[in-house]
């Protein structure tokens, strides 16, 4: 290891000079080996100097005071006493183990003493919050107390605040009630349930959600004046209510209660809100207040009042005005007799009543109304038929699967009258991946991944977040067939067509061949239709090139596209698009199917008015 004597070390800083840093760390690395003695001379200075500014005696001094408080409170303090232990009988300080706030009165300037009382120590009191102490002298008690440093608690439990200090009692107690209003009270109305404001945004919303799917049949409004109110379902996400769905209804001076159908569901864990009415809408009725209600299925109810509500949740007057929002009581029936609506139904590959779809179905599909139908994960290989000559055509379902990546309704024959999916009634998707493939089955394949054809009644057919996947030759992906008031419609819908068919089209869909059919319509928005071979989208005017007609009197069909995406990979440079038809009508995109004047945002031209 290179070294560096203090001689050349002094002449390289007599001249200005620094040393470089290996040299002057070799330098005191050689005193500490020992490799080069230190000259005490140089340095006796410094005792002096040390003495000089220091008064060694003082510090003794303060080092013995020191030693002598120590010894002093370890001496003076004889434990921890708890208000029942015996009086001690020996003197010294003593740390009380309980406080509270006992007794505490509610002007912080009071004289009262509070807190819990210690018997055994002269009846001295211990204050939640302080820093206390007892001392004994004799017969004779005293204390000491100082406030604790910190931030009071809010009084109640605020779910929404991210600012006031919340306490553990406070929140236990909120807790308590949320727990409390799940409990149907047969007809009392003294509980209240906590409602919550949102200040940033304009909804009033319940605090409280079902533990289970609810199917909400109605809401009851009594207002004294016309306006327009919106309610909303949806989830309270970061103390910010998303909505997912809205009902919009024109509230025209009632001479009572109103009553509006909804018929549909309120899911697991959602919250249903009331959106701020439009402007200069009175909602005062009778006592300064209007009945708002929403009632769950089961409740065949007359006259809403008060008496005929398991649970009465409502605003506080005050807190209402203090955001300065509206007055407005909701009140809410539970059926009494169900836990879940009999309307909601769910399928479970692994576990519960039905493990697939169709079991499910059979159970309703003889009846009338809406059912829901909630899909957990699992791979369902069967063919759904819900053709109106295999259910009653009255029937309206919702299908809402898990996640599209974990619900897959998968038929592997191939066969045109066996898709996974063959639908012409009023229903709807969600969360699914519909996928049609050919292991098994017949000679000349020709499966959709859905097929929606042959209606017989008005019906609207829509898909959101949903999967279409066809692996099959000769065959488009999705097949679909119009009819007289029939709406079909994608919303953020995924197409791949992996078979290479000339001729296909990852969607596909035509109007209606007979003459005289009216309200058809094909609605896609943000949607991604791929296609391996083909065409991605294939508009066909059956009513020309299989019915002869070219009147377009005698077929009125429309479509509209929204910031979709079309892609194939066929050389051909028209392929993204392909049309079918004998003679194109003046201003019509495809014989005589028009294209909505919104239609905006499609990476195909010809597809945005």
């Amino acid at each position: 290891m290179p070294k560096i004597s203090k001689i050349n070390l002094r002449q390289l800083f007599a001249k200005g000079l620094k040393p470089a840093q290996e040299a002057f760390y070799n330098m005191f690395d050689s005193y500490w080996h020992k490799d080069e003695l230190i000259d005490i001379s140089a340095v006796k200075s410094l005792q002096n100097t040390l003495d000089n500014k220091l008064d060694l005696s003082v510090q003794e001094t303060l080092l013995k005071a020191f030693d002598n408080v120590v010894a002093q409170v370890e001496t003076d303090f004889k434990g921890v006493l708890s208000p029942t232990d015996p009086e001690p009988t020996d003197n010294g300080s003593y740390k009380p183990s309980i406080s509270s706030e006992l007794d505490k009165p509610e002007n912080p300037d009071s004289a009262v003493d509070w807190g819990t009382p210690y018997p055994n120590a002269g009846n001295l009191r211990a204050k939640q919050g302080y820093n206390t102490m007892f001392y004994k002298n004799g017969a004779s008690w005293t204390k000491s107390e100082s406030k604790m440093p910190g931030e009071t608690v809010s009084p109640d439990f605020d779910p929404i605040t991210d600012i006031k200090p919340q306490g553990g009692k406070q929140i236990a107690n909120y807790i308590e009630s949320i727990e409390l209003s799940n409990t149907i009270l047969n007809g009392s109305t003294d509980f209240t349930t906590r409602f919550s404001l949102v200040d940033f945004e304009a909804y009033y919303f319940n605090n409280r959600s079902f533990d289970s799917d609810k199917q909400v049949s109605s809401i009851k409004m009594h207002a004294e004046s016309a306006g327009q109110v919106v309610f909303a379902f949806g989830s309270v996400i970061n103390k910010k209510f998303v909505e997912r769905k809205t009902f919009s209804f024109s509230v025209a001076l009632p001479a009572g209660i109103k009553t509006y159908p909804i018929d549909d569901i309120l899911y697991k864990g959602e919250r249903i809100a009331l959106k701020t009415p439009s402007s200069g809408m009175a909602w005062n009725s009778k006592a300064g207040k209007t009945g708002i209600m929403y009632e769950t299925a089961g409740y065949n109810g007359d006259v809403a009042t008060n008496n005929d509500f398991d649970l009465a949740m409502e605003l506080e007057v005050s807190d209402i005005q203090r955001k300065g929002y509206t007055p407005i009581d909701l009140f809410e029936k539970l059926a009494a007799d169900v836990e879940v609506s009999s309307n909601v139904i769910t399928i479970d590959q692994f576990a519960g009543k039905f493990n697939s779809i169709n079991s499910a179905i059979n159970s309703i599909k003889n009846k009338t109304g809406k059912f829901f139908f909630r899909i957990n994960p699992g791979i369902y290989n069967e063919s759904i038929d819900l053709f109106s000559n295999a259910v009653n055509p009255g029937l309206e379902l919702s299908f809402i699967g898990y996640s599209k990546k974990d619900v897959t309704i998968v038929m592997n024959k191939g066969d045109y009258h066996a898709a996974p999916m063959q639908v012409n009634i009023n229903a709807y998707f969600e969360n699914i991946t519909f996928k049609s493939t050919q292991t098994e089955g017949i000679a000349d394949p020709s499966s959709y991944s859905v097929h929606s054809d042959f209606g017989t009644a008005p019906a609207l057919i829509e898909f959101f977040n949903c999967d279409f996947i066809n692996d099959v030759q000769n065959q488009h992906n999705y097949g679909a067939g119009s009819w007289q008031g029939h709406t079909l419609r994608f919303r953020n819908c995924k197409f791949l067509k992996n078979n290479t068919t000339a001729n296909g089209g990852s969607l596909y869909w035509h109007n209606q061949v007979q003459n005289g059919i009216t309200a058809q319509r094909l609605e896609v928005f943000n949607c991604e239709i791929y296609s391996k071979g083909g065409a991605s989208i294939v508009l066909h005017d059956a009513n020309q090139t299989n019915g002869g007609n070219v009147d377009p009197a005698l077929s009125e069909a429309s479509v509209l596209f929204v910031g979709n995406t079309f892609k194939s990979d066929d050389t051909d440079t028209n392929a993204s698009f392909s049309r079918r038809e004998t003679v194109r009508q003046p201003g019509a995109l495809v014989g005589n199917i028009f294209l909505d004047k919104r239609s905006h945002g499609n990476n195909i031209t010809e597809l945005n008015y």
